[in-house]
């Protein structure tokens, strides 16, 4: 499943968070994918503008902590006691610079913000 989706209308590069079921809540997968899709849009040398938007009914609500809080598969974050606070600040740290890249990015980013962008999803905006 694409968790971000990037499209190109004339000179616009149109990156969209598809993940609508969770009110675009990040996951493991979505930082590097909007990374790829910032990177894209900033490489084409036709995209004027790049716009930000997100699928459903809220913009993003952050982490999505039903994921991490659950322990149904493999996510990078959960680990083994004793808590490492190295680890988490390295998987963190990582997310932020993925997230840097929108404010990085040589072009002009427009965030379309609508319903909720808390928690960490108001880093986006």
């Amino acid at each position: 499943m694409t968790k971000v989706l990037y499209g190109k209308d004339g000179r616009i590069g149109r990156i969209t968070l598809k993940r609508a079921e969770v009110m675009n809540a990040t996951d493991d997968d979505l930082p590097q994918a909007l990374t790829a899709a910032v990177a894209e849009a900033d490489a084409d040398t036709g995209v004027h503008v790049m716009v930000l938007s997100c699928a459903g009914k809220a913009f993003c609500v952050g982490y999505d902590l039903a994921h991490y809080a659950e322990d149904n598969g493999p996510n990078q974050v959960v680990q083994d006691m004793p808590w490492d606070p190295m680890q988490d600040f390295q998987f963190m740290w990582a997310n932020t610079q993925a997230f840097m890249s929108l404010f990085r990015a040589m072009k002009p980013l427009i965030c379309k913000v609508h319903g909720f962008a808390i928690a960490g999803g108001s880093d986006r905006d």
